[in-house]
């Protein structure tokens, strides 16, 4: 059989693959460089992947056509070939055009762009291909079905997008002080503005108590710090609130239908796609090394800020330059800028939520949605996160190491005892500007299971946390998230400790602060729950980053007397890392000893 037409058919495909372009090596002290996932477990860059894989497979994949079916392997080869060149053709044409498409009124084509990509996955798919698993597949077409579902709306779809600075953290990865908003009509964006997440916070319709541990530092509670709690959707959704709340947008009955946090690492990387971007009104030209030193400076004693006026009116002025500069990038560059973001997404960096159902519920199965892992009924096994917030503790966060272990240890009944270690060197103290030299003042969060019991905890740095007013003579309302979290508060008289319940979680929470020179080290015993004993037992371990802080960790665990890991083969398993996944889960068996 000659399959010649054929292989003519695949080589103008193969000759499309673009090379990969070596980046230059950054100094030492620069930002962290973002590593690639080693598992690529994420639909449209798997699936972009497997295509080209594919078809230069199948160039030399002559067994494909052999054996007893003959003519009818031929037919389906053709058919797979065919289906391959048009979703190789999709991709292509989303890759050169598909950011211009967005922005210079091709959203109809953009559209339909996408709906022949799902179209021939799903095709792809019901071939049968042994290349490529059913459900990568499948879950490739449920994220095309949901962007779809997104942008191919006959009314305005709004999505705010939050600007975090991991310089000063918050719980979804940092404090954001600027939010995008960006419109959408039937695939075109049709208009993107940056604002001061400060202004409508003047507007708000009615005042509110704000959460317990910045009650010293500010009076009332407003979308700039609606991002209090772990749970991205459930910080999402207060942001939207609270914004809409504002007259700003009360008046005219604005509602948002989704929120994207960005890290300003993310930003980075832009600038390193696009190279260096001059602001002339600023005397400034920022890159991908000096964006957020250049930015802070400019925000903390800038010509804005002196004037009186919005200090974060630069990062409006750079946005439509960075837009631009995007849209004249080649095919090549995009497809590595598209990579990037891909891992930086895989990194927590960026995070979605949406109204529409639908398409929440697919940021969700791939764990964009940046939320608190849910825990399997009767799961045996343990979850740790940590989490820390900044309150007026300047942009400390970025002159901060973190290094996280956590010893487990199962007893001969079966109960998980643990030591945990947090430790936070503060390098501060020779930083030229003052918000880097500042105490770190920082409330840490420890996320356990439910039935969690705290034993002890050493290290805290106890600190007196007064209200401004009387909030119930000045008649403030009171947030029923927040209450909800309040009332599981105790505390835990002799360690500067108190409880909550979070997110379904059990948590520990103490000020963990230290000045600039500083290394700190807080030590929590506690324990977190019993299980059942037996050959076999299968066994959990979930940890969930918080967004935008690097941190070290290393986790030991122990098998009980007479029992041991059938992953290491011993009677302690043990993981380590420099960094920390999105999500990271580990699932051990236990078995008996010989």
């Amino acid at each position: 059989m000659n399959i010649d037409p054929i292989l003519r058919d695949i080589r103008p495909i193969r000759r499309e693959v673009p090379e990969k372009k070596a980046k230059p090596i950054r100094p030492k002290q620069a930002r962290r460089k973002l590593r690639f996932p080693k598992k690529l477990a994420r639909p449209l860059f798997i699936l972009a992947l497997a295509v080209l894989i594919l078809v230069v497979s199948v160039s030399s994949a002559r067994f494909l056509i052999q054996g007893e079916a003959g003519e009818a392997s031929f037919g389906e080869l053709k058919s797979l070939v065919k289906t391959l060149v048009a979703i190789n053709s999709d991709i292509n044409k989303l890759k050169s055009d598909g950011f211009n498409l967005a922005f210079k009124g091709g959203g109809e084509e953009l559209i339909a762009l996408l709906k022949s990509l799902e179209a021939n996955v799903v095709k792809l798919n019901a071939l049968g291909v042994g290349f490529i698993d059913e459900t990568t597949l499948g879950t490739a077409s449920e994220g095309l079905g949901a962007l779809i579902t997104l942008l191919d709306k006959p009314e305005e779809q709004r999505l705010l997008v939050l600007f975090l600075n991991p310089s000063e953290m918050r719980p979804i990865g940092g404090f954001a002080g600027s939010y995008g908003e960006v419109v959408l009509e039937r695939g075109n964006i049709k208009e993107v503005k940056v604002n001061d997440i400060y202004y409508p916070d003047k507007f708000l319709s009615e005042k509110i108590v704000p959460p317990r541990q910045l009650q010293s530092v500010t009076v009332d509670w407003g979308a700039r710090d609606a991002a209090w709690f772990f749970d991205f959707p459930t910080s999402a959704q207060k942001t939207m609130e609270l914004l809409t709340a504002s007259d700003v947008y009360l008046r005219n009955s604005v509602k948002f239908d989704g929120v994207v946090a960005v890290n300003v690492r993310v930003i980075e990387d832009i600038l390193e796609a696009t190279g260096p971007v001059k602001l002339p009104d600023y005397n400034l030209t920022l890159t991908a090394d000096n964006f957020l030193e250049e930015i802070q400076k400019e925000v903390e004693e800038g010509r804005d800020k002196q004037a009186g006026e919005n200090p974060k009116r630069v990062l409006g002025a750079l946005t439509p330059i960075l837009i631009e500069r995007l849209g004249q990038l080649d095919s090549s560059d995009k497809s590595a800028l598209a990579l990037t973001l891909f891992a930086r997404i895989e990194n927590k960096d960026i995070q979605f939520y949406f109204s529409d159902p639908k398409v929440e519920s697919f940021a969700k199965k791939v764990n964009w949605a940046g939320e608190v892992a849910s825990l399997p009924e009767g799961m045996s096994g343990d979850y740790l996160a940590v989490v820390n917030i900044n309150v007026a503790g300047g942009k400390t966060d970025a002159r901060i190491n973190q290094a996280i272990k956590l010893k487990s240890e199962i007893d001969a009944g079966g109960r998980v005892n643990n030591h945990l270690t947090v430790t936070r060197r503060h390098f501060g103290k020779g930083s030229e500007a003052s918000w880097y030299r500042a105490k770190n003042q920082n409330f840490i969060k420890i996320f356990t299971v439910p039935g969690a019991e705290l034993v002890s905890l050493l290290g805290a740095t106890p600190k007196d946390v007064s209200p401004q007013i009387d909030y119930e003579s000045a008649g403030y309302a009171r947030d029923p998230a927040l209450q909800a979290v309040e009332r599981t508060r105790k505390n835990v008289a002799g360690y500067g400790t108190e409880t909550y319940m979070e997110s379904g979680k059990k948590v520990f929470g103490a000020w963990f602060s230290a000045l600039a020179g500083e290394t700190k080290t807080l030590e929590v015993n506690y324990r977190s729950g019993e299980i059942t004993l037996g050959d076999g037992v299968k066994y959990r371990f979930i940890l969930d980053k918080q967004s935008g802080v690097e941190s070290s960790v290393q986790y030991e665990i122990t098998a009980p007397s007479g029992y041991k890991w059938l992953e290491s083969g011993g009677s302690t398993f043990a993981y380590k890392s420099d960094t920390i996944p999105a999500r990271l889960t580990i699932d051990l068996t236990l078995v008996r000893s010989e």
